[in-house]
């Protein structure tokens, strides 16, 4: 059974991208790469496609030569070093530089990568260019520089108990001094070679000026017999000062009572006095840091004595700082206030807990309050326990927080007040709203009502004055029949009106019996119909309309009594408002490709800014004889919203009407 092999872009999905197609590895490569005593890659430039491994490579990554073909090189390199990895190919690509060594780990699948230093060099084959990635193994390397770091941890250890250096001198019979021996560490801490050390001279040389006769002076003491403690400051090749502290045993011979040999045991103390040095910068400026804090500071020891205060704290108390040191509360305060005090500290010292309390003060010929935060301290030795207290005067917020409390009081029993007067306000909007609900509907049910009645009998007075004008029931006289026709237009305009008054009534009221329903509709033909319609019902003659259609103009998807409804109403508005002569025309035009642009203009008066802005309103009317309920063009607005338009009118006055919408074309 084969092994399931996963590479770390495998793992990682989101981070792999398909690879373009590869470039053609070179004739010979592979038994160029075999050649190699390290584990070697082909590379195509830029992408890092692997064109071909050696036998070493595949042996590390534990994959065959044909997977790893399947792979990018930067999909066998952990996450954090593929942007090196990408970066390098990319440079390489255009030959600057030409080669790169990047450190990381190299693995595929399930097993624990290898530490590796990749090396990546370029070449040019024919047009292609290419990279050979050699991998060298740093396993060992890790492994011998671990072992090195151990050894010298070792060594460090040991030189703990060891001195910095050592050195012996011979003291002639005349009192001069010559080098015997001294330690190289030594040596390399100064800098100089040994054979500089040698003479008594050569060490005046490298001594401090300022060093100097205190040397000379200790140097009586040392030939006396006398061991010499001193330090001194000496100076490096570098220019460095050094101190070093030297400890000097002379040796005496018995036979003359002379010192004719001193061991000088020697330890570089520079760090330890850079770090006095620090020490002592770092004190002066915590101090001034704690100084400049404007909160009072102040530390206690466990006898719950101050042994620290910043400025701050020293001005609130009133004392100078030398009468505060060692000090107790009870030396400065009230007992009572004192008692407060002491409890909180002894709180702290016995739980280690931090103590936030809000607290009332005689300060500075007052009363104040106070909030005191109080922590525990322990030095490192864990010996030591300390009081850390950190004091802000709270005073004006306490006043603020009454004043605010106040106007808060204050403002609720005005919200109160007025959250009383709003719910009556409301109960009287709810009880108006409910009674002009119950006239909407008594409005609804008086024009249902009308309606019907008004429309049962005028539908029978229409038919008998038709059969009269045909001489179904005998005959009339011309005089007789002026007067019927001129009954039949009134009844008939008087159908139209409640012919409006239903279908609105309808559409307000039961929006799914108006839901239109769409097929393909023909705008050429529909206008010749309304036209002849129109000019027969309005009594026009035929040079009164005109249809003007764009060549070209695709079908309309749209219900067709709807927008044959639409048209009629439009063609009425003109013969009502426009004026006797006014002309209209039904213009089609397509609009892109999706949708075909309708309008109906007219040449006549026009409209004022009122009538203009509330035109498609349900009930107005701008009919200066009062003919008409006002409904036709809001039944057209809604019927054009009913397919998901909008219709526009625009009316510059004295100049005519123009009313537009859109409807979509028939793909």
């Amino acid at each position: 059974m084969s092994r399931q092999v996963r590479t770390r872009a495998e793992e990682n999905p989101s981070s792999v991208t398909r690879a373009p197609k590869r470039a053609v590895c070179p004739r010979g490569a592979r038994e160029l790469l075999e050649c190699s005593l390290e584990p070697s890659f082909l590379l195509e430039l830029p992408t890092g496609a692997i064109l071909c491994a050696n036998r070493l490579a595949c042996e590390v990554l534990r994959l065959p030569c044909d997977r790893l073909r399947e792979l990018r090189f930067d999909q066998l390199v952990p996450p954090m070093a593929v942007v090196d990895i990408r970066q390098a190919l990319e440079d390489l690509a255009t030959g600057s530089p030409d080669h790169h060594t990047i450190t990381t780990t190299i693995g595929a699948g399930d097993e624990p990568p290898t530490p590796a230093e990749i090396h990546l060099s370029s070449f040019q084959w024919g047009k292609n260019h290419f990279a050979v990635a050699m991998i060298r193994d740093m396993s060992r390397v890790l492994a011998a520089e671990s072992a090195l770091r151990a050894s010298q941890e070792h060594f460090h250890h040991l030189l703990e108990f060891t001195t910095d250096g050592a050195s012996s001198l011979l003291v002639g019979s005349d009192g001069c001094f010559e080098l015997e021996w001294i330690t190289e560490r030594f040596s390399k801490v100064l800098g100089y070679p040994i054979e500089k050390l040698s003479t008594f001279d050569s060490w005046m040389d490298i001594l401090h000026p300022d060093d100097r006769q205190k040397v000379l002076n200790q140097l009586k003491k040392l030939l006396a017999g006398s061991v010499v403690h001193v330090e001194l400051r000496l100076i490096t090749t570098a220019g460095e000062t050094r101190w070093i502290d030297c400890i000097s045993h002379p040796s005496v011979a018995p036979e003359t009572g002379q010192v004719f040999r001193v061991i000088n045991v020697l330890h570089d103390i520079t760090e330890r006095k850079r770090a006095a040095v620090e020490l002592q910068q770092s004190r002066e400026f915590l101090e001034r840091l704690v100084n400049a804090i404007d909160d009072p500071i102040f530390v206690k020891d466990e006898q719950h004595r101050w042994i620290l205060l910043n400025d701050s704290c020293v001005r609130m108390m009133g004392h100078p700082r030398h009468e505060l040191i060692g000090k107790s509360d009870y030396d400065l305060f009230p007992p009572e206030q004192a008692d407060v005090f002491w409890d909180k500290d002894t709180y702290v010292l016995e739980t280690g807990r931090t103590d936030t309390n809000e607290e009332q003060i005689s300060w500075s010929g007052g009363l104040h309050t106070i909030a005191t935060k109080k922590s525990l301290l322990v030095d490192p030795s864990g010996n030591k326990r300390y009081i850390v207290g950190i004091i802000r005067d709270i005073t004006d917020r306490v006043q603020m927080e009454k004043v605010v409390r106040m106007h808060r009081d204050h403002l609720e029993e005005l919200v109160k007040q007025r959250t009383v007067e709003l719910e009556r306000q409301h109960a009287q909007l709810r009880e108006a709203h409910e009674e002009l609900q119950h006239l909407y509907r008594m409005k609804d049910e008086f024009t249902a009502i009308i309606s019907h009645e008004l429309r049962t009998p005028l539908v029978t007075g229409l038919g008998y004055l038709e059969m009269l004008l045909a001489d179904r029931l005998g005959y009339i006289s011309p005089q007789a029949r002026d007067k019927m026709g001129v009954a039949r237009r009134n009844l008939k305009r008087l159908a139209g009106l409640i012919d409006d008054l239903l279908t609105f009534y309808r559409m307000t009221r039961n929006s799914d019996a108006y839901h239109p329903a769409l097929a393909p509709l023909d705008l050429a033909g529909l206008y010749t119909e309304c036209m002849e319609d129109y000019l027969v019902r309005n009594e026009r003659p035929a040079s009164s309309v005109s249809i003007e259609v764009t060549e070209g103009t695709p079908l309309v998807l749209a219900d067709e009594e709807m927008i044959r409804r639409v048209v009629a109403n439009l063609l009425d508005n003109v013969a009502r408002h426009a004026g006797a002569h006014a002309h209209a025309r039904l213009r089609a035009t397509p609009v892109g490709l999706s949708k075909v642009q309708v309008e109906v203009i007219d040449n006549g008066t026009g409209m004022s800014l009122d009538m203009h802005r509330a035109a498609f309103d349900p009930f107005v009317s701008s009919s200066k004889l009062g003919r008409g309920a006002g409904l036709g063009l809001a039944i057209v607005k809604y019927i054009i919203n009913a397919h998901n338009s909008e219709v526009t009118i625009d009316s510059p006055g004295n100049q005519g009407t123009r009313i537009t919408f859109t409807l979509p074309a028939v793909r």
